[in-house]
């Protein structure tokens, strides 16, 4: 019995293990990914704007690329940004990219998420800039 509950705890250890090595693998693999917030992803998210705005890209190809693992904190933040942007991709673009500036100035190892966050106070400032 004492064999069998050690022979369960070594492989559940293992399994654990796996699990970490997994997921260490990934984060070395993709260190700058700009979905998971990741240090630096601020500059990332900017160049990948200014790509996707020099290929003259429509908005599933921008929350695609933006997103590619489709979190849902900024999912919902290009959206927002969508929203007020709907047929003018590059405009949306333009505040993202400002969104990026303000992140990285504040931090130049600004997250992708804060740069989002960013954009979508720089929309909510100029538009309440517009009704006054």
């Amino acid at each position: 019995m004492k064999a069998l509950l050690a022979i369960f705890v070594v492989f559940a250890l293992l399994v654990v293990l796996q699990m970490a090595l997994k997921r260490l693998a990934a984060n070395w693999q993709n260190p700058g990914s700009i979905a998971e917030g990741a240090a630096g992803g601020a500059m990332l998210l900017s160049d990948e704007a200014e790509r996707l705005g020099s290929a003259g890209s429509n908005w599933p190809e921008i929350i695609a690329a933006l997103n590619p693992q489709n979190d849902p904190r900024v999912r919902d933040l290009l959206f927002d940004i969508r929203g007020s942007n709907m047929f003018v991709p590059g405009t949306g673009l333009d505040v993202i990219s400002a969104g990026c500036r303000k992140a990285i100035a504040a931090n130049q190892r600004a997250s992708a998420l804060e740069a989002l966050q960013a954009a979508k106070m720089c929309m909510s400032t100029a538009q309440a800039d517009v009704v006054e």
